[in-house]
């Protein structure tokens, strides 16, 4: 069991166990949820973010959401927090399944 694996196991386990009250009250509630709990999942010790190989598909991933953060500066959307909610949420939504699909 690596470090802080109970701490990403509940976390899980606080996802699903709440995705379907939160899912039958509108949906609405499920992404802070997710984000706070991986933040409260978020790895600490190194050993995680030592990578043996370069991932494209994660380094082409963030090109697309940097150039979708971009963008909005000439977009016609009036909603200037979704871009907050985009350009933090989705990682975080990320490093929840990675750490939560890592588990043993």
């Amino acid at each position: 069991m690596q470090r802080g694996d109970t701490r990403a196991g509940w976390a899980g386990l606080l996802a699903f166990g709440f995705a379907w009250p939160f899912g039958g009250a509108g949906g609405l509630l499920i992404p802070p949820l997710v984000s706070l709990l991986a933040i409260i999942a978020f790895p600490i010790h190194r050993d995680f973010w030592q990578v043996a190989r370069i991932p494209w598909a994660l380094l082409f991933a963030g090109a697309f959401l940097a150039w979708a953060m971009i963008s909005f500066t000439w977009s016609p959307h009036d909603d200037a927090r979704q871009l907050w909610k985009t350009g933090l949420g989705v990682p975080l939504y990320i490093l929840f399944a990675v750490r939560v699909g890592q588990l043993d």
